[in-house]
C-alpha cells in the first residue's frame, strides 16, 4: 500500500512538472516531435500583423517559407499586382533555449550576414507563430507572423 502511494505521488509530481513547463504561449504542452522536426518543412503565411493590425495585402503576396534540416531556409513571395517573384535564401537556428528563431540572410558584402530574431509564440505540427519588436524612434513596431503548414 505504501508503494502504491509513492508511485501515485511520483506520477502526480511528474504530471505537475510537465504541465507547468510549457515552452511557448500557445502550446503544445507535450509533443513527441522535436522542436526542430516541427519547424522543418514548407509553410505559408496565414496572418501578418503590424502593431496588432492585420494586413491582407501581405497574404495576397503568397508568402512561403521552407525550413530545411540542415539549417537553411528559403523565403518566396509573389507580388500580386506585378507578378514579380522574390526568393531569398539564408540560414536558421534556434536561440534562447529554443524560444527564439534566428534567421540570417547574406548581405552580399564579403560573406557578411544580416540576422533577425523572432520570438516563437506557437510551435505545433501545423502551426508556427512568430513575433518580434522592431525598436525605433519615435515608436517601436510589433510584428506577428502566423504560418501554417503547406
Amino acid at each position: 500500500m505504501i508503494r502504491f502511494f509513492k508511485v501515485l505521488i511520483f506520477v502526480f509530481v511528474l504530471l505537475m512538472v510537465v504541465v507547468g513547463c510549457k515552452k511557448y504561449d500557445y502550446g503544445p504542452t507535450f509533443s513527441l516531435r522535436s522542436k526542430k522536426a516541427r519547424v522543418v518543412g514548407n509553410w505559408v503565411t496565414e496572418k501578418w500583423m503590424m502593431d496588432k493590425f492585420s494586413y491582407s495585402t501581405v497574404l495576397d503576396s503568397n508568402r512561403k517559407v521552407e525550413f530545411t534540416k540542415d539549417g537553411g531556409y528559403s523565403f518566396h513571395q509573389t507580388n500580386p499586382s506585378t507578378s514579380v517573384e522574390t526568393t531569398l535564401e539564408g540560414t536558421w537556428d534556434f536561440k534562447q533555449e529554443k524560444e527564439q528563431l534566428l534567421l540570417g540572410l547574406p548581405t552580399g558584402i564579403n560573406g557578411a550576414m544580416n540576422y533577425v530574431v523572432w520570438d516563437i509564440i506557437c510551435l505545433k505540427h501545423k502551426a508556427l507563430w512568430l513575433e518580434r519588436v522592431d525598436y525605433g524612434y519615435p515608436h517601436s513596431t510589433l510584428y506577428e507572423w502566423h504560418l501554417k503548414a503547406e
